[in-house]
């Protein structure tokens, strides 16, 4: 994998289907070998009602992990996507 360009896309795509597509798209446009998405699972990885970080202040920090989160068939239907290019 030496010299190959990983995109990291994380989780900007904020739950959306199609943001996240459109990522997949600019990582390709711009030349990039991979792309990485960060994935959560709330209830494997948080205690309910645990204080939230700052940066959560809208919505605590498990309903955010749970909402921007893909189902397995959305997640194989985005890397059948990222396999086109």
């Amino acid at each position: 994998m030496s010299g190959e360009i990983i995109a990291e896309v994380g989780s900007v795509h904020d739950g959306s289907f199609g943001n996240a597509c459109n990522l997949i798209d600019v990582a390709a446009d711009v030349g990039a070998d991979w792309v990485k998405f960060q994935t959560h699972i709330a209830e494997a990885e948080m205690i309910p009602g645990a204080p939230a970080p700052e940066h959560f202040q809208d919505e605590p920090r498990e309903q955010y992990f749970t909402r921007t989160g893909f189902t397995e068939s959305q997640w194989r239907k985005l890397a059948a996507h990222a396999k086109e290019f």
